[in-house]
């Protein structure tokens, strides 16, 4: 039985019972993962439980993307950027599993600077990875047979791969072997960036890193101050969940975010503009779950990528302005010849 959780000083927040259910679905182990350094990936949490009979995820297994794939080809895309000396961290499900609640994943998510995106993409291809150039805003992939590799270099909110996440990654054992993982700090403001209303699961994976404990929570006040109030409404949500949150970070989020309030209000609106059309290109059928990328830039929403046909071109471009009405749409949604 875990211990009751003693109050920090300067935190908020009910002190909770040895629980029989904690909010990341397991009773609360809420002290770092042993250590910041050294921790080894335990499957279960990041891939769940054995897959039901006859579900989608036993058929994906049986077609080789399993746990064990996916761990291999994580281990052999570290290798290859780490023999170019390019920085990475690991982010994603597979990164907030060893810190928060387990949750199966697809793919495997990795942070580059965005100068080193493009030398990583080709150090990839040149290891045998095959490669696709998927949005020059912020995203390529790399395959190895059903297994993808997302190269991340710019995530919600604009945030890259600095200086400041380098030295709080952490290290993680997956497969025997150390891979380097962002830092708790950084996938909860992160993650509070990336929840919407079609991928809500990022903001319950940010609330069960807060639970697990360990935070430095001046270095998460230092990386929320631009996202203030994305990261305080986050803070607010936990709080209310039992989780213990530290005040002076709460108070100093609340000034910071009503201060800009205009500011991000409107930067929300734009966020869930684009959740809306995310949703409606990536439900309908006649699409086929074409792996596409929605943003707003300049006032303008922008939606890119690439589709089979041009029929399906037409088709974006309908779902879309069906969903912004009058807002100023640009489509740059390529056909390949």
């Amino acid at each position: 039985m875990v211990a009751p959780l003693s109050r920090p000083e300067g935190s908020i927040g009910r002190d909770r019972e040895p629980a029989t259910r904690s909010f990341a679905g397991r009773r609360p182990q809420l002290a770092r993962l042993a250590a910041p350094r050294g921790t080894v990936l335990d499957p279960e949490r990041v891939w769940g439980p054995p897959a039901r009979r006859g579900s989608r995820v036993e058929h994906r297994m049986r077609r080789g993307t399993g746990p064990r794939q996916m761990e291999t080809v994580l281990v052999q895309a570290v290798d290859v950027l780490e023999r170019q000396g390019i920085e990475y961290a690991l982010m994603g499900g597979l990164a907030s599993a060893t810190v928060g609640r387990p949750r199966r994943t697809r793919d495997v998510d990795i942070f580059v600077a965005p100068e080193r995106a493009l030398p990583a993409l080709e150090a990839l291809g040149r290891a045998g990875f095959r490669t696709e150039r998927t949005d020059e805003a912020w995203l390529y992939k790399a395959f190895a047979g059903d297994v993808m590799v997302d190269l991340i270099f710019r995530s919600k909110g604009g945030l890259v791969l600095d200086e400041r996440m380098l030295a709080y990654r952490r290290e993680v054992t997956i497969g025997g072997r150390r891979v380097l993982a962002l830092g708790s700090e950084d996938l909860v403001v992160i993650k509070a960036m990336a929840a919407a209303e079609h991928v809500p699961r990022h903001w319950y994976d940010a609330v069960a890193i807060l639970e697990r404990g360990g935070i430095d929570w001046e270095y998460l006040r230092w990386r929320a101050r631009p996202f203030a109030a994305r990261v305080l409404s986050l803070l607010l949500y936990a709080l209310s969940c039992g989780v213990l949150v530290s005040e002076p970070v709460l108070r100093e989020l609340a000034e910071c975010a009503l201060r800009g309030v205009q500011g991000e209000a409107a930067t929300e609106a734009d966020h869930h503009l684009v959740a809306r059309v995310h949703q409606a290109l990536a439900t309908d059928p006649r699409l086929c779950e074409a792996p596409l990328s929605v943003s707003v830039q300049a006032g303008e929403l922008v939606v890119s990528g690439e589709v089979a046909t041009a029929r399906r071109r037409e088709v974006v471009e309908e779902v879309t302005r069906q969903v912004v009405g009058a807002h100023p749409v640009r489509v740059e949604v390529r056909v390949p010849e």
